[in-house]
């Protein structure tokens, strides 16, 4: 399991699964969300190597407020019809 409090400055290893667990985790919650094909993409920022980077889902066209019950803590920002769900490490 994926420690979300560990830091993944200068460690590549905790970066990478960072990445890996995030994404999977923000695939799951655009799966909970209905969200339609071509409606959300993930995009991924590694950034430098003494910060862990980001992970987000970027939704266009949000159709249902419904958040599932996930482990890791979200941000989330709205503007208008456009959403972006951001997850990094070491947030309560």
């Amino acid at each position: 399991m994926f420690d979300w409090n560990r830091s993944c400055s200068y460690d590549e290893q905790q970066k990478r699964r960072f990445h890996t667990t995030g994404r999977s985790k923000l695939k799951k919650l655009a799966a909970e969300l209905a969200l339609p094909p071509g409606s959300y993409d993930l995009r991924s920022n590694k950034a430098g190597i003494a910060v862990s980077g980001e992970i987000t889902l970027h939704i266009t066209a949000f159709a249902t407020s419904r958040i599932g019950n996930f482990q890791s803590p979200w941000s989330i920002t709205a503007s208008a019809q456009c959403w972006s769900i951001a997850v990094a490490p070491g947030r309560s």
